[in-house]
């Protein structure tokens, strides 16, 4: 494999006619790392890498691998591999000529063919070079399509969500693989995923795109535990995201009812916030008038855990989502309880996001 290469995006704007696909977008994917694009439908992710891969050029901006500028290069000048969803194996031809036909020139037939034995050993496929990829499994062509991709030795390979096509179970598994191969390879990878579970398994870095921007750029646990805003809270893992009060130095007026501990030095009393808080943060509480009461109305069992929705005794429409272990007993449904919110698992962000966050955007309002 070629040396690891940086990929930097500088105020990269690609409008369609009126449309803005686009908006000034920028961020760096560190060298050997994996980067997930991940974001709603329509939010440019994929505009964004064929502008990186120069399926695409353009409206404004850089875009830079390595230190130099490949904004007005070929695709085959910028030595990117690419996977695309569909794999776009050729059908008439064997695993082998897949593999072979991006080599470089030059290479003599016996050179080509151990370079393709070398690529199939190496994403877990040896011995299939005479197959023809209506004959592979949708994991086996996956990995045939990778395997192309890295034939010509790029310096970044960028993946338009290759997981996507295949069922649940092998998907996680081949995630699990395909992060592996990354890893052990060493490639710098930008890859284009709608799936947020996969991104924070897989990913060092995670770009959250919405709308043609950048809403946060970090990798997965800080991302997870510190969103850069509400939008992201609710759309990278479940979140629930509630209306609240700053009432004193220190508190919150939450639902309008109740009065918690939280982080506000950013905000003026009587400022309105949005608070979120992950649901496997929000505790159970022992014993009575401890806590928010509410009553429990609805339960799911989910392995792990069991997830429970509690609607705020007051509050009408007020409801909260959280998680328990699987090995405690938990509180049927139609049971008073009451709910702890810990100072330091909730993020407080400035209330126009509460409106601004919507459906629309796929985040899921508990």
């Amino acid at each position: 494999m070629s040396e690891a290469a940086s990929v930097r995006v500088q105020g990269l704007s690609r409008r369609f006619g009126t449309v803005t696909a686009l908006n000034g977008v920028g961020f760096t994917a560190p060298a050997g790392e994996l980067t997930c694009l991940i974001g709603p439908s329509g939010c440019g992710k994929t505009t964004l890498l064929r502008l990186i891969a120069g399926l695409d050029a353009p409206s404004e901006g850089a875009i830079e691998i390595d230190g130099q500028d490949v904004t007005r290069l070929s695709p085959a000048q910028r030595g990117a591999g690419m996977v695309f969803q569909s794999y776009a194996l050729f059908p008439n031809m064997t695993v082998e000529a897949n593999i072979s036909y991006g080599m470089k020139r030059g290479l003599s037939a016996r050179e080509m063919s151990a370079r393709v034995d070398q690529l199939l050993e190496t994403v877990g496929l040896p011995g299939l070079n005479h197959r023809l990829p209506n004959a592979l499994s949708g994991g086996q062509q996956q990995r045939v399509a990778i395997a192309r991709a890295l034939a010509p030795d790029p310096r970044i390979l960028l993946l338009d969500e290759p997981l996507a096509a295949l069922d649940p179970q092998i998907r996680e598994r081949l995630r699990v693989e395909l992060k592996s191969l990354q890893h052990r390879l060493g490639v710098t990878t930008i890859m284009v995923t709608h799936d947020q579970e996969e991104a924070l398994a897989i990913a060092d870095r995670i770009v959250v795109m919405r709308a043609g921007r950048i809403e946060q750029a970090d990798p997965p646990e800080t991302v997870y535990n510190l969103p850069a805003s509400a939008f992201v809270a609710g759309f990278v893992g479940a979140a629930n995201v509630i209306p609240a009060t700053v009432s004193a130095p220190g508190q919150i007026q939450l639902f309008g009812v109740r009065s918690l501990a939280a982080a506000t030095a950013d905000f003026a009393i009587g400022a309105s916030v949005t608070v979120c808080v992950r649901p496997e943060a929000v505790r159970l509480e022992q014993g009575e008038g401890r806590g928010v009461s509410a009553r429990i109305v609805a339960r799911q069992f989910a392995g792990a855990t069991q997830k429970l929705e509690a609607a705020l005794e007051g509050v009408a429409r007020a409801r909260v989502s959280l998680e328990v272990p699987a090995d405690r007993p938990a509180p049927p449904i139609g049971a008073l309880v009451h709910l702890d919110f810990p100072a330091d698992r909730l993020r407080l962000f400035p209330g126009a996001e509460a409106s601004a966050v919507s459906a629309q955007d796929e985040v899921a309002w508990t």
